[in-house]
C-alpha cells in the first residue's frame, strides 16, 4: 500500500464518521486553545507585574550607606577573659590579653563623600550615583503655610519613575534654578479649586543657614522663592528602608545641597567629614538595567561600604510567576489529553 491509498483511506474513514470527526477536531482544538491561553496569561501576568515595577525604578537602585563598624570580638573575649579567664578561670594572664584586645586599633571604613561617588559611577553598568537629601523648610504661597521636607531630585530622574508623566508641567530645566514640583496632594491642598493653576507660581520655601552676621545666634532664617514647575499625580516609587523616599516637595539636587551645605539640612542631609569634607548620610546608586543590580551591589559591598537592594524581591516574584506558568499549563494539557484520548479512541 502507497502513502497516496493511506491518506484516500483515511480521509475516506473520516467521511463516514462526520459527527465523531467533528467532535475530534473540536476537542483538539479547545485543547490547544486551553494550553496556548493559560501559558499565554500566565506569561501576561509575569509582564504586566514585572515591568511595572522596573519601570518605576525600584530595582535597579541600590542604597548605599557607610559600613557599620563591627564589634571587636577579640576585646570582648578579653574583657570577659580579665574577669573570669576565658573559659571561668580569671587570672592576671586574662586581663593582660583584654587588655590588648580592646585596644586594638579599629580598621578605617571609607568615606561616603564625593570621591566615593566619583567610585560608583567609574563602575561597569552603573547608570547614575547621587546622594539622597531631604531638607526641612516652611512652605508659604499666600495664606498657605506648611512645615514641608523639600527633597533633592537630580536630572537623571527626568523620564523616570514618578516623572515619566508629570499631570501638569515639565521637568526641571537645569539643576541649578529656584524650581520646584509638587505632588499632586499637596498642591490640592494648597490649591483645592484648580492646583493646575500653581504651574509658574513662586513658592516661598524659608530655612536655616549659618548666621553671617554671627551674633548669639549661629543660625538666621532665610527665604527664597521657588517656582512651581510640575506637578506629579502620583506618589514616586517608596524608597528602600524609607531612607531615600520623595515627599510632597521636591527641588533640583544642586539646590538641595546648597541649603544642605551649612550643616542644617536635616538627618539626611550633608555631614561634616575631614577637612570639611562633605559627607552624605545614603546615597542611591542606578544600574543600567534591573539584571545588574545584584553584581553591582556585590562590588560597592567590596569597597567596604553598605549596600541593599529590592533585586531578591525581584528574584522572588519570577519565581512565583514561574511556578504559575506551570500550573496554568499542567491546567491547559489535561484538556489537551483529554482530546488525545477521542483521537487513540
Amino acid at each position: 500500500m502507497t502513502f497516496g491509498d493511506t491518506v484516500h483511506l483515511a480521509l475516506r474513514n473520516l467521511g463516514q464518521a462526520k459527527v465523531r470527526t467533528t467532535l475530534t477536531t473540536l476537542g483538539v482544538s479547545i485543547g490547544i486553545a486551553s494550553l496556548a491561553g493559560m501559558v499565554s496569561l500566565g506569561v501576561g501576568l509575569q509582564d504586566q507585574f514585572v515591568g511595572r515595577f522596573l519601570k518605576s525604578g525600584v530595582f535597579d537602585a541600590i542604597t548605599v550607606t557607610s559600613a557599620r563598624p563591627q564589634a571587636n570580638r577579640l576585646g570582648f573575649l578579653g574583657r570577659g577573659a580579665g574577669r573570669r579567664g576565658l573559659f571561668g578561670g580569671g587570672g592576671r594572664g586574662g586581663a593582660r590579653a583584654g587588655e590588648a584586645a580592646a585596644v586594638q586599633p579599629e580598621v578605617p571604613r571609607p568615606a561616603l563623600d564625593d570621591d566615593a561617588l566619583k567610585k560608583f559611577v567609574a563602575t561597569e553598568q552603573v547608570k547614575d550615583a547621587y546622594p539622597n537629601l531631604r531638607v526641612p523648610v516652611e512652605l508659604t504661597y499666600d495664606q498657605f503655610s506648611e512645615v514641608s521636607t523639600a527633597t533633592g531630585v537630580p536630572m537623571s530622574s527626568k523620564d523616570e519613575g514618578a516623572f515619566q508623566t508629570l499631570a501638569y508641567g515639565a521637568f526641571f530645566s537645569n539643576d541649578l534654578d529656584n524650581a520646584c514640583i509638587l505632588n499632586l496632594d499637596l498642591a490640592k491642598r494648597i490649591n483645592e479649586r484648580d492646583p493646575k493653576e500653581l504651574i509658574g507660581r513662586e513658592l516661598v520655601l524659608a530655612y536655616a543657614a549659618p548666621s553671617a552676621a554671627g551674633g548669639s545666634l549661629p543660625i538666621e532664617r532665610v527665604e527664597a522663592k521657588y517656582k512651581v514647575v510640575g506637578i506629579v499625580e502620583r506618589d514616586p516609587a517608596p524608597a528602600l528602608g524609607g531612607l531615600a523616599g520623595l515627599s510632597g516637595l521636591m527641588i533640583p539636587l544642586g539646590k538641595a545641597k546648597a541649603i544642605s551645605a551649612g550643616g542644617f539640612g536635616g538627618p539626611q542631609a550633608l555631614l561634616r567629614g575631614p577637612a570639611d569634607t562633605s559627607v552624605y548620610a545614603t546615597v542611591t546608586v542606578k544600574v543600567t538595567r534591573a539584571q545588574f543590580t545584584q553584581d553591582v551591589e556585590d562590588r560597592i559591598k567590596a569597597m567596604g561600604f553598605s549596600a541593599f537592594s529590592l533585586n531578591d524581591a525581584l528574584q522572588g516574584a519570577k519565581r512565583a510567576f514561574i511556578i504559575l506558568d506551570i500550573v496554568l499549563s499542567l491546567i491547559g494539557s489535561i484538556a489537551l489529553a483529554v482530546s488525545s484520548l477521542g483521537i487513540v479512541n
